[in-house]
């Protein structure tokens, strides 16, 4: 199996999580080999009410909602915040302005949410399919904040762009011993250790989920994509 392929078997519009291919809302949700945009981290100033208002709206998908009211803010005359400047990378970033949020990003440097930076930065290498940057850029993340599950999860992803099928499933294992509720960061782990080789332990994390639907669901996941990419070897 090509890692390669496995990537580019979801949607290619992946940086802010999160896809639907008309099927069933459960198997959806296992959709999920994507770069995961990570929640701004609340902080103590007068504006965290207000700016957790605005982290919501990104998280709806109103980013352009979202940059209004940040522009207010930076007229209100509160200090901006690294957690502003995230915000605005996320903002800019989910709007395409990829110039932009580089320079919002590029604001988290020497501060407490530098990891985050660098995991903007890699959101919008990954954006521009610059999978060599993004992967240094994830690494950067991961480097500044280890137990940060999200950051770990679009390392790997960047890793199986490389045909680095060995480390992703490293990471994703560490991701999941950090979140193990995540659908998202399991079902990585099962398309890595697939594409490594590893179809004894892929079957045994799906044989012991406890949900049947769920079960089933990811087995018809995996099975679709093992599929494409025997035909396409064959091609």
């Amino acid at each position: 199996m090509r890692m390669r392929d496995v990537a580019l078997l979801f949607c290619t519009a992946l940086i802010l999580g999160g896809c639907a291919n008309g099927a069933s809302s459960r198997l959806s949700s296992l959709l999920s080999a994507s770069i995961q945009t990570e929640s701004a981290p609340a902080s103590g100033s007068r504006g965290t009410l207000y700016l957790g208002i605005i982290d919501a709206l990104i998280k709806q998908g109103r980013q352009s909602a979202a940059l209004a009211f940040l522009d207010g803010y930076s007229q209100s005359g509160e200090a901006l915040s690294p957690r502003y400047w995230l915000l605005r990378g996320n903002a800019l970033l989910g709007l395409g302005r990829n110039s932009d949020a580089t320079i919002a990003f590029a604001k988290l440097e020497n501060t407490p949410l530098a990891a985050h930076g660098w995991s903007g930065r890699g959101r919008i290498a990954a954006a521009q399919h610059d999978w060599a940057t993004a992967d240094q850029d994830f690494r950067n993340a991961v480097l500044g904040d280890p137990v940060n599950a999200d950051f770990l999860n679009n390392l790997a992803f960047a890793d199986l762009h490389l045909d680095k099928a060995d480390s992703a499933a490293t990471w994703l294992q560490q991701a999941h011993e950090l979140d193990p509720g995540s659908d998202r960061i399991l079902t990585n782990l099962i398309i890595a250790l697939r594409v490594q080789g590893d179809n004894d332990r892929a079957d045994s994390i799906i044989s012991g989920l406890k949900d049947g639907d769920h079960r089933e669901a990811l087995r018809a996941l995996v099975r679709s994509v093992v599929a494409t990419l025997n035909a396409e070897g064959k091609s």
